[in-house]
């Protein structure tokens, strides 16, 4: 994924890129309380900086089969 649209609700998000429930659930969001919310909300939100939380999420889908981003283990 080279493009996060922070306008997209994180249902769809999710729908789209079903793997990135491990970085949402590593964030601590949840889609039954911010499903319906755009990313860009959720990031305003929770604090976070939605550049990195982009980054995040693309290091999550460029992630190996083994769940490591970049020969990282997740924490």
């Amino acid at each position: 994924m080279n493009h996060i649209d922070l306008s997209t609700t994180l249902n769809e998000f999710l729908l789209a890129s079903p793997e990135q429930g491990r970085v949402i659930g590593s964030l601590r969001l949840d889609s039954r309380c911010d499903g319906r919310r755009s990313l860009a909300d959720i990031c305003q939100t929770h604090g976070l900086e939605p550049q990195t939380f982009a980054r995040m999420l693309a290091a999550g889908a460029s992630a190996g089969d083994d769940g490591h981003a970049n020969g990282v283990a997740d924490p």
